[in-house]
Order: structure tokens, then sequence, then C-alpha cells
């Protein structure tokens, strides 16, 4: 049997303990649309000055005009990046930034002090008017520089600009020493991650050590020398600042600049530098994908949480601060630290390779701040390791993120691409894929439930594959012949009949979606998955009632007793057609073959009206991963690999979950005061579940019904 109305859609989410894939060989990378047409978010080049030693009263704010100075343009303007030099006259204080769009915010831009400048670049937001507001928070006056170091529009531009690639952060230079009064000649160019062309400026995190006092500019070769420092330093003492640097050029003024970043040390003694990348952005003619970016009103997602002595903070970002709960390729955050000693903050992407890097380097009793862009995975969480001897307090202020708009993009695919894009949007398919030779995308995700990777074919009769811990799923699909990409993420197959075609999109989460496009009454309304498992794990419909599909695994307990260990879900079906009307979908389970079967027989209305279905028809599992509390509506709670480890203590049960089922719409009180009597019970399955990977699953649709782990859950 094929396939179903319109587009029918599958959603295979991942193994609950994944582990990693055998690697494929690489192509290409894509986080996002291409940069080879002019739009807005694109990323423009400059650098010039906008306010130069000027003095700002203590609780004082001051409107500052952007457009039309230090190279910018005069209109339509949406972000800037600003370096902010700033030293405090006699009193110590902090410095905002925001657009006069915008009331004023929570974050800082910067701390400073009274003994050197401070330095520390952030990426603003620019109000429609063109201009910022900069506040100085502190008792006592500031003097202060601002100069830009790049710029992004509202709309296209005359311009092709570039689009940001985040990198996993790569030391790229390591100790060097740059003399008194002397330039050091940087190529990053095909080091680490950064491409050795279709590059116009990478992203570093530059650190500083000397003897003695001075200043470093970091710029392309081929240009003047800028009035600005990308930092200050003082005399042992580390100091570090964030810089888009411009690639060089060969010029008038340097005829062996191209490929060449520029570092110059002002100063009387030698200065040690290190040069972190964790970013580009492409040329306006790379045929290489990047990420537009996305200014934010500054917005505190953490703030002063204290970070013992060599230990960690985990800090989810989806969501927070305008930062959007679909996974952007990457973030933009300012630290700010305080610490009674001296150390260093490092910066990593949880769940993906990240080793970490210098992000803020700290000083004992003088508040610092400094910019980074990190890297975002399908845990939506980064990681602030402090690696000094004391303690440190650390807020955090989101300023930007780097992502696609979610539009449909479809220079290939075709109008079946744009079908099932106009209904899935895009925000959520995972854009950092890869290809090889029997693959046309290769999507990985790790999180704290380990790592998965779905490979989707480049002919349909491979059928798609995920696989992890547990062992490869292989999907076949109800299709034929080759398929087609979408510069936004979807593959499309023919179908194996006519009238429909189906298409797979990997998601972020490390799952994907199988959909079926029809086009007219006269397509099926059936199709088969079949569907190849690891030995021993087999296919059940959900106990919940909600129409999903779970991968289990049967375990047996020390007492001899059976529990069906959830691995995996398929989520519930779903079908929409082109004129939002949704209409029944269900599974059946046969062996090893799964069938999704959709109902489009005409229905009469409220009013009388006969409604039939409007082709095509396409479908939208509406699922959700999360790593947080989650409550359905039919009593089910869910906990992460995190929580279902606190399970394990009877009186973590009795208290944090008798709470969090109380919140439940519907359920008795008795029924959650029977989970507080069950707490002891819980909290063996807690153990269990957590000894072999898994995680808790409460399902109360009368009762205390079942205790499972679960992989993932859908509850919208």
């Amino acid at each position: 049997m094929v396939a179903a109305a319109g587009v029918l859609g599958a959603m295979l989410v991942p193994l609950s303990v994944p582990v990693t894939a055998t690697a494929a060989t690489t192509t290409t990378s894509a986080v996002g649309p291409t940069a080879t047409s002019a739009a807005a978010g694109q990323w423009h080049m400059v650098r010039g000055r906008i306010m130069d030693n000027v003095e700002v009263a203590g609780n004082t704010t001051v409107t500052v005009t952007l457009a039309g100075k230090g190279w910018l343009p005069s209109s339509n303007l949406a972000s800037v990046a600003l370096n902010i030099g700033a030293e405090g006259r006699s009193t110590t204080g902090a410095l905002k930034v925001y657009s006069t769009d915008d009331t004023e915010p929570a974050g800082t831009a910067m701390s400073y002090g009274t003994d050197n400048y401070q330095a520390n670049l952030v990426i603003t937001k620019v109000g429609a008017d063109g201009r910022i507001k900069l506040v100085n928070t502190g008792s006592g006056a500031v003097k202060v520089y601002l100069d830009d170091q790049g710029y992004t529009l509202t709309t296209a531009g005359s311009t092709v600009g570039g689009t940001y690639v985040p990198v996993a952060p790569t030391q790229i230079l390591s100790n060097v020493t740059v003399a008194a009064n002397s330039t050091y000649r940087m190529t990053p160019l095909g080091q680490g991650p950064v491409p050795s062309s279709g590059v116009q400026a990478v992203s570093v995190s530059v650190s500083a050590l000397s003897t003695g006092t001075g200043t470093v500019r970091v710029y392309g070769a081929g240009d003047i020398t800028p009035a600005d420092a990308t930092l200050d330093y003082a005399a042992e003492t580390i100091e570090q600042n964030f810089a888009i640097a411009k690639i060089g050029a060969n010029t008038l003024l340097d005829s062996a600049g191209a490929g060449v970043v520029n570092i110059n040390n002002f100063g009387f003694n030698p200065v040690t530098i290190s040069v972190a990348v964790t970013g580009y952005f492409t040329s306006g003619t790379a045929s290489t994908t990047g990420a537009l970016v996305h200014a934010l009103t500054p917005s505190r997602i953490a703030d002063t949480v204290s970070i013992p002595a060599g230990d960690d903070y985990t800090l989810p970002v989806l969501g927070q601060g305008g930062i959007p709960t679909s996974k952007p390729a990457a973030v933009g955050l300012n630290l700010t630290a305080d610490s009674a000693g001296a150390g260093v903050i490092t910066v990593s992407s949880a769940g993906l390779t990240d080793t970490g890097f210098n992000t803020v380097a700290y000083h004992a009793n003088a508040p610092i701040s400094t910019f980074t862009t990190a890297r975002v995975g399908c845990s939506g969480q980064v990681v602030l390791t402090n690696t000094g001897s004391s303690a440190v307090t650390v807020s955090v202020d989101a300023y930007a993120y780097f992502g696609s708009p979610d539009t449909t993009a479809t220079s290939a695919g075709g109008t079946t691409a744009a079908t099932v894009e106009n209904v899935t949007g895009v925000s959520d398919i995972n854009q950092q894929t890869t290809s090889d030779t029997g693959n046309v995308a290769v999507s990985s995700c790790t999180d704290d439930m380990g790592t998965n990777t779905v490979e989707v074919p480049k002919t349909a009769s491979s059928g798609v594959s995920l696989t992890g811990t547990y062992g490869t799923i292989n999907v076949g699909l109800p299709a034929t012949g080759t398929g087609t990409r979408s510069t936004t993420g979807t593959v499309v197959y023919p179908g194996s009949q006519s009238g429909y075609s189906t298409a797979v999109q990997p998601t972020d989460d490390g799952g994907f979606r199988a959909l079926v496009t029809l086009d007219s009454s006269s397509s099926p309304t059936s199709y088969d998955f079949p569907v190849t498992l690891p030995a021993g794990v087999r296919m059940v419909t959900g106990d919940d009632g909600d129409g999903t599909v779970d991968i289990v695994q049967d375990v047996t307990d020390a007492d001899g007793s059976t529990d069906a260990q959830p691995l995996g879900v398929i989520e519930e079906p779903w079908a929409t057609d082109a004129a939002g009307v949704s209409w029944p979908a269900t599974y059946t389970v046969n062996g090893s073959t799964l069938t999704l079967h959709v109902d489009l027989t005409p229905v009469t209305d409220a009013s009388g009206t006969t409604v039939s279905p409007t082709f095509p028809v396409v479908a939208d599992p509406r699922w959700k991963w999360s790593c947080v509390w989650k409550f359905c509506y039919k009593g089910t709670l869910y906990l992460n690999r995190g929580e279902t480890a606190s399970a394990r203590n009877a009186g973590w049960i009795a208290n944090t979950l008798f709470e969090a089922c109380t919140m439940i719409p519907g359920l008795a009180g008795a029924i959650c005061r029977a989970l507080h009597w069950y707490s002891s019970y819980l909290s063996g399955k807690a153990t269990r579940y957590y000894a072999w990977g898994g995680c808790l699953k409460i399902v109360l649709p009368y009762g205390i019904a079942q205790y499972q782990a679960r992989g993932a859950f859908n509850c919208s």
C-alpha cells in the first residue's frame, strides 16, 4: 500500500541513548541560506570611529548616531559590531548599549575600571532612526571610544554580504611573541576549520600578556592601521577581547596582504598573543552557506551565577532572551565575570565536540565583560567552565543569534519541497549536514542522551537510516528514484506510483520527518514504511493513547518481571490540507511494517456545510524534543537524564514529582497523593532505567498505571 493525503508526516525521534556512527566522508557543510544574492541580515565589513574619547557623566544616558558615521550606511541599519573602549575617571562602573527602539535592558555591554582602558566588542541592535542609547551606570564619569567593525541591514543591500559559519573553537595562534612596536602577520585561511577561500572575515578571541603596557590592533592587511585598539594590556595581566578580523587583500599599502590578518603591538615591550577562531563570515561570492545575523535587545539569561573553582555551569539558551526555540546555528553572548581571584572561563557547546576556549580572563576584584559566539547543539545548551582556583560569579546577556529566516528556499527540490516546507517550516530542519557517496544528507546530533546520526540516501530504495547506541534503524520509503535536496534541507523523491511524492527532513533533535505529498483525491490513502530494527527491538502502538508508536526492547528485572523499555518513538501522524484543515491520520503496525492511514472522507461542519480536502494535503507531526519537564494533557510526566538521576532518590520523587503532578490539568489530588506514596517504587524504577541508559516516564491515565523509560515525547 502507498501514500495518503497530500503530505503525510511520520516523525522518527532518536534512540534514547545513542552513540556516534561511523563518520561519513564529508563534502560541504550547510547552516543556512547561501550568500549568492543580497539579503537582509548579511554581514558587511567596514571599520571606522564613531565616538572618540567622549566623557559620559555618571548615571547618564546619551544617544549616539551610527548611521552615516564610521563608513556605515546612512539608512536601513539593523545591527553594528561595536568595539567599546572605556576607562573610569575615578570610579568603576558598567556601560549598556541598546537600540533607540527599545527600553533600557538589564544586560550590560561591559564593565570598566580606573587603571586602564577595558575593551569589549558586542553586536548591537540599531534603532529605526539609525541610533543607539549608551548608558553609564557608574556613579562617576567614564571616557568612551566606540568603533564599528561591520554591520547588517534591515533590507537587501546594493551589494551581496556574507553569512556566518560557526565552527568548533580552534586555536590558530598559540603564544606567539610580537616584538615591541611591530606587527605579526597571521594567515587564518586554511587553518583549522577555516576554509582556504571564500572568507571575508573571521571571528576570533584574542588574548595578550606582557611585562609592560600597550595596545593590540587586529585588522586586515592592506588597510590603514585602525585608530581603535582591539585591546589594551597592562603589565603581567592577561587581557582578552573578541574581534571580527577582516581578511586582508593586496593593496598599494601592502602588495602581499591577500589572506593576511595583521596583529600590531603598539607598546615598548614584547607581547605574547594567542588567537582562537569561533567562526567566519563568507565572502559575497562564496558558494559556502552560512547563517544570517539577528541582533537582539540585550537580555539577561543568567544572573550572578556562582561557579565554583574547576566546575561547570550548563546554560540553556533556546527560547531565552529572544533566542528562538528552533535551534539557531550559533548565539552571541556577553559574559560578565567577577571573582576574588584570577582565572579564565571557557565556553563550549553542550553535546558538540567543542573543547572550550578561553573566553573571559578575569582578574581579582575587577569585574570584566567579554563577548563571544557559541555554536548551539541539539541540546540547546552552552557550558561555562571556571578554570580558575577561586569561585567566580557570572552573568550572561544574549545579544544576537545566527540562523536562517523561517522562509522557504527551493532552488532545488522544486514545488514539492515548497509545499512541504510551507507547512513544516524550515527552522527545525538540521542545516548542519554533510553528504557522502551514498547519501544526499548526513545529520548528527549529540546531547545528554548521546549521539544520533541520520543518513538520507541519494537513492530512495536504500531507505533512511538512524544510528544510535542500540544499533541502526532503517526506514524504507514509498518512493523511487534519486533524491533532490532543497537549499533549506528537504530531500524530495518521486513516489513509487503517480499521484504523490515523498520527502525527508533531518531535524535538529537528531531525528527525521518522512512525508508524502498527495496531489488529488485519487491519491492512495495508505502507505507502508518497512522498518528494519536491531535484534530484540520491536514496534508497538503507544500506551498513551495519543497515536504514537513506541520502539521498545524488553528488559528483564532482577525479580524476573519484564519491562518494555522505549528506545525511541514514531510521533503521532497528522495530515493538513492546503486550506489548513486537519484530517484524521492513524498508524497500524504489522510485524516490521508501519502503515500510515489518512481518512479524507468529507465532513459536515457546524453550519451544515460539507468540507472536502483541498489539495495538496500536507502533514506536520507537531513534534517537540525537550530536555525539561513536559506535561501531556493525558497526564504523562517525562523526565530527562538529569531528572531521572535525581529521581533515584525517593525523597526527590516524593517532593518534586508530587508538586509537578499537581500542575497537570484534570488530575485528581488523590492521584498525586498516590504518586507521593509510591515514591520508593518509582525511585527503584528510576535507578534501573538510569542504569540502562534510559529515562523515566510516568503515565497517569486513571491512577498510578505504568512506569517506563522513554526516548522522546510529544505533547502538542
